[in-house]
């Protein structure tokens, strides 16, 4: 979602997590681990340490409309795939 931010651009390794989504959703063989060039030069570069942020999901009818993850109701599919590690990121009912 680093467009709605205002980002031009937004690029995250596709890590050991995003195989095991894979994995779970039965495309293990899709998975490429994707790292930057050793060489690779950026004009800025922001690190977010992921395990700091709370989960939050979206509301109706704008990305920013956003609420606790943890108030949601428990027995909703988000919250069981956040429990489960298999959705770190949904936008537009797609879950990463």
């Amino acid at each position: 979602m680093g467009a709605e931010l205002g980002a031009t651009s937004s690029i995250f390794p596709a890590d050991e997590q995003v195989r095991k989504f894979l994995k779970a959703q039965q495309r293990e063989e899709a998975y490429t681990e994707l790292l930057p060039d050793e060489d690779a030069e950026y004009d800025d570069t922001i690190e977010i340490n992921l395990s700091e942020l709370e989960p939050l999901i979206s509301c109706p009818h704008q990305p920013d409309n956003v609420m606790p993850l943890k108030e949601t109701s428990t027995a909703g599919i988000y919250w069981k795939l956040y429990k489960h590690k298999l959705c770190r990121c949904c936008q537009s009912s797609t879950c990463i």
